[in-house]
């Protein structure tokens, strides 16, 4: 997510001053109650764990310790739209909320039995007494053992909220650049007025903690740039389906009130998730929204046809020009130190390097895979983006209906060999590995 529009500006402090006096008061009562659990995290004891098993559970594993902090909580915003939503829960089905902002980390447990239906009347059921990275793969860990202990389920899904980049590993902050795959902790308990520079987590690192769960019906990624190929082939063991951007998304997010329905029907349609969070910002916003639907289980069949067009392509796709290609950042519009690269569809790529493409049965096999695959898409015909940024209130860019497949796909290019460490990270990535060896 971007973070920062100035229509979308909200005063925070009252509700933040609020909130910090009721959590004062929770944890003061439970250092006399003298009860702590045992965990990696120290915390209070649980309020109300569930521990029935149910047809389906939902975590929402929002990092919003940065900039989008106030973007969870405020009323009416993103907790507020889930409570709402939470009246068309069955008896069977959990959404379990995972939430580090500018208060300590905490966990809510969403049934349709909630009498909260605003966040500042929400009592956590599991409250952390310190501070901690949320962008860690030992923190997602933990997270997932407790949801799948108190909240066990015939089916999982999952919901990645925060700021994000995609594949592109994190490395540090040098210089003040940042540079992130999912999630931004600022720590401290801070919301990140500025740069969002506290520590991000890898997309390996996710895969590493999801390959110990039970697979997942679905991967929201609530975040931009996820939508690549990069990441739908590292995580193509751990789900089932990839739901995400190609591009850069609100910062206000998904409209829950809408999507959490979805996530709950008796059969499951992982297109209609997608389709209520594209419904949200199709019509008359300003915004825009791109969204696809991956088949994880098809990703390997992609891989290698993709593998056998880049081998027998090679310089035509590293040597070509990229002007005309449709393109979701643009590498060289960068005025900030928030240096990303290019995020190229992979449609426009193939359509670009491959002469006659049209009429070109290796291309039409190659589509057919891709088409298979990326079993939805859908686009609004602009889509609003705050970087680059080339005027002071970001842009606007217009989509190619022609070249649009919702995925991205890194070329590693000269350009960015010496002002960045792309190439050499993409081609330790499994996917760069895979196509390029």
């Amino acid at each position: 997510m971007w973070h920062y529009s100035p229509q979308l500006h909200i005063e925070k402090h009252k509700l933040l001053a609020a909130m910090h006096n009721s959590v004062m008061l929770q944890c003061l009562f439970m250092v006399i109650a003298g009860i702590i659990l045992s965990s990696c995290h120290k915390h209070d004891k649980d309020e109300h764990p569930t521990d029935k098993t149910v047809a389906r559970t939902v975590l929402v594993y929002m990092v919003a310790e940065n900039t989008l902090s106030d973007y969870a909580t405020y009323e009416g915003y993103d907790i507020d739209e889930m409570l709402s939503a939470s009246r068309s829960l069955s008896d069977n089905d959990r959404l379990v909320i995972y939430l580090d902002n500018v208060l300590n980390p905490r966990i809510y447990i969403i049934t349709n039995k909630n009498k909260a239906t605003t966040f500042a009347e929400l009592k956590p059921a599991h409250s952390y007494k310190e501070d901690f990275n949320s962008a860690s793969a030992e923190t997602l860990d933990e997270i997932l053992s407790y949801t799948i202990k108190h909240c066990p389920a015939d089916e999982y899904g999952i919901v990645f909220w925060s700021h994000a980049t995609g594949w592109i590993p994190y490395h540090g902050n040098t210089n003040n650049v940042s540079r992130r795959s999912f999630g931004v902790d600022n720590g401290k308990n801070i919301s990140g007025t500025g740069a969002n520079i506290g520590p991000q987590m890898n997309i390996e690192d996710i895969a590493a903690v999801l390959g110990k769960y039970p697979e997942m019906e679905f991967i929201l990624f609530d975040a931009c740039f996820m939508q690549c190929i990069e990441v739908a082939y590292e995580l193509r063991g751990c789900t089932k389906y990839l739901i995400g951007s190609p591009a850069e998304i609100p910062a206000t997010g998904a409209p829950y009130e809408k999507v959490i329905p979805t996530m709950f029907t008796n059969d499951l349609n992982v297109g209609d998730i997608a389709q209520a969070y594209y419904n949200g910002y199709a019509y008359g916003s300003f915004y825009g929204s791109l969204l696809s639907v991956i088949d994880c289980h098809k990703v390997n069949s992609l891989a290698n046809i993709t593998r056998s067009i880049v081998q027998a392509h090679k310089q035509d796709l590293l040597e070509a020009d990229y002007s005309g290609v449709q393109n979701y950042y643009k590498w060289e519009y960068n005025t900030s130190g928030n240096i990303l690269p290019d995020y190229y569809d992979m449609k426009g790529v193939f359509q670009n390097i491959i002469p006659d493409y049209e009429s070109n049965d290796e291309y039409k096999k190659w589509l057919e895979t891709l088409d298979a695959t990326v079993v939805k898409q859908l686009h609004t015909n602009s889509w609003y983006s705050l970087f680059p940024v080339t005027s002071s209130n970001g842009s606007i860019f217009t989509l190619d209906e022609k070249q649009y497949s919702g995925v991205t796909m890194f070329v590693p290019l000269d350009k960015y060999k010496n002002s960045s460490t792309f190439c050499s990270d993409y081609l330790n990535t499994e996917w760069g590995k895979k196509i390029f060896n």
